[in-house]
């Protein structure tokens, strides 16, 4: 997995790939426009891709989940020209539609709720003080592993001995309208299923 960058107003003309988002950044190398980023043992963590807007104009303002093919074909055109490795196709975002099961006040948190969710053959438990969600919600969550919005990497972990298996997103997360402090609810949306990739569908 890794994930794309692109915000001119913040940080100009710089398209970024992340690849180890954990992972220190040892050395660099300059090609051209493009600077590999590689951590211990001379492994790939990343790219610098400068002065992208010369060959494509890219309309995002931050984190690009899931590239289209156009873009990539331009980006492994400049990575392949300076002899370095392209970027695979994304055929998983990491981030899954999932359905509330049940919902459960936490002992030791009143705003937050312990919830068991489906997601395809899966079923996850989790907790998560986003506001909206109710038994019988489809909402969206990053899986473990998953490269976030942020550039951070999100881990599965178990807190105050409760499973927090998956992480439950709001629309800030996804880079949509609405507010931090809500969940983003797929309940309008028949056409989602539990299971499925949101953004590679």
């Amino acid at each position: 997995m890794y994930r794309l960058f692109y915000n001119h107003q913040a940080i100009k003309d710089v398209l970024i790939v992340v690849i180890e988002p954990e992972a220190r950044v040892l050395k660099s190398e300059t090609h051209n426009n493009v600077v590999a980023l590689y951590g211990e043992d001379n492994k790939l963590v990343g790219y610098n891709i400068f002065h992208i807007d010369d060959v494509m104009k890219i309309k995002a303002n931050g984190v690009i989940f899931v590239p289209d093919s156009k873009l990539l074909e331009v980006v492994n055109s400049l990575l392949e020209r300076e002899g370095l490795a392209p970027l695979p196709e994304v055929k998983d975002s990491g981030y899954r539609v999932a359905k509330v099961l049940s919902t459960e006040e936490h002992p030791l948190d009143e705003k937050a709720l312990i919830l068991k969710l489906q997601c395809g053959d899966k079923t996850y438990e989790t907790v998560s003080s986003l506001k909206g969600i109710k038994e019988g919600s489809m909402v969206v969550v990053a899986l473990d592993g998953t490269i976030l919005y942020d550039g951070n990497m999100y881990h599965a972990a178990v807190i105050k001995n409760i499973n927090n298996d998956v992480k439950v997103l709001s629309p800030v997360e996804l880079r949509l309208e609405g507010s931090e402090k809500d969940a983003f609810l797929l309940d309008e949306d028949p056409s989602f299923k539990d299971g499925e990739d949101f953004f590679v569908r």
